[in-house]
């Protein structure tokens, strides 16, 4: 979809352009934020399914914005610009799905472009590694199992946060095989701390949409945990909320196998994305991880505190259990096990560790606030 959006009242329309896209003319705009509204109010009508003969139909949409006269002069170069900041948003813009045509678009483009081509040997020259951050059990302060965190240094671009490259591994297909490292490197490690006599209790590993959507997933995670001979209740598996929102049957199919094996499955980021209660009683879930956006306002926003109660008594009312993430003070963690969340995650108790650390904060146990 390509939204061409016009300052000036000399346009005044925009052709269609043919079955799949289409153009959107806004005219007399004042400030870019009333665009990004519209933007926001188009992708929320998207989010409802459409009901055609009894069936749910599921749609999605894609924006790029040229803004005239910035980024063309005509209604041809708006329309190229637009469609090129359309593809950037479709490959590379995540949830948000739209994308301003501006000069900066060419710089992130190149900048996409090298984490996909530095990624292809990131695996191959040992520059990823796990982190692991406890998870506190609320009631005893004692660990409760680590959850894997997933980082890049790279020799040529340096460090990469997640969140700038695991969208990259997905678009380029790569991400299979970095999930695969994750969960053989995981349970590796998983196996090396109980061969040494360490209790760390289940290791909770991040799965992203795609790859719930490969038919195979079970089997090989299960394949992995016969290779270290490794129990499936050891084994947790967190995805976000917004792709188990683009769950469908096939993937539902798949959750529920792995559910049946005896792992653990958390729907982490909860409260962030545009999940109904509907999906929510559907997923065969065992845990939600409250959002850190929610924590970081229990003291300055009323809502957020009503929200995080609402969450909690909604998971207990379902069946599950609840994890904080993003506990960062100790008035923090008091609110929340006052409110009945039964595990912590945060810098408040730990950063996320490497593996060469985990035995000495496993010695500290009952958890004591870090630093």
């Amino acid at each position: 979809m390509v939204a061409v959006i016009d300052n000036s009242k000399g346009m005044s329309t925009v052709s269609l352009i043919n079955q799949t896209e289409f153009g959107i003319l806004l005219t007399d705009i004042q400030q870019v934020d009333y665009v990004t509204w519209v933007m926001k109010r188009m992708l929320d009508s998207f989010e409802k399914p459409l009901q055609i003969k009894g069936n749910e139909i599921y749609t999605s949409a894609y924006f790029g914005v040229s803004i005239f006269p910035h980024d063309g002069q005509t209604v041809d170069e708006l329309y190229s610009s637009a469609i090129n900041a359309c593809s950037y948003a479709q490959k590379f813009n995540g949830k948000d799905r739209y994308l301003f045509s501006t000069q900066s678009l060419n710089k992130m483009a190149v900048n996409q472009l090298k984490i996909e081509n530095s990624l292809h040997e990131a695996i191959a020259n040992d520059e990823l590694q796990l982190y692991y951050q406890p998870k506190i059990e609320a009631a005893t302060g004692r660990i409760a199992g680590f959850e894997a965190l997933l980082r890049w240094q790279s020799a040529s671009l340096g460090f990469v946060p997640p969140d700038k490259f695991i969208p990259v591994a997905e678009q380029s297909g790569q991400i299979d095989q970095i999930g695969d490292w994750v969960l053989h490197n995981a349970c590796q490690q998983l196996r090396t701390w109980m061969d040494a006599g360490l209790e760390v209790g289940p290791i909770a590993v991040n799965i992203s949409g795609i790859q719930l959507r490969r038919q195979n997933l079970a089997n090989r995670i299960q394949n992995v945990l016969d290779e270290f001979n490794i129990d499936t209740h050891l084994l947790e598996i967190e995805l976000t909320e917004s792709s188990l929102v683009d769950t469908h049957d096939q993937s539902f199919a798949i959750l529920k196998q792995i559910n049946e094996m005896g792992i653990r499955v958390t729907m982490d980021d909860f409260g962030t994305g545009y999940s109904s209660l509907s999906y929510l009683k559907n997923i065969p879930l065992s845990c939600l991880k409250i959002d850190r956006a929610f924590i970081s306002d229990i003291d300055k926003d009323e809502n957020a505190d009503k929200l995080i109660a609402s969450i909690i008594s909604i998971a207990h009312g379902l069946g599950l259990e609840v994890v904080a993430e993003g506990v960062e003070e100790k008035y923090q963690a008091d609110h929340l096990i006052a409110l009945g969340c039964e595990y912590l995650q945060g810098y408040y108790f730990s950063r996320p560790i490497p593996h060469s650390e985990v035995a000495e904060i496993l010695q500290k146990q009952p958890m004591a606030p870090a630093g």
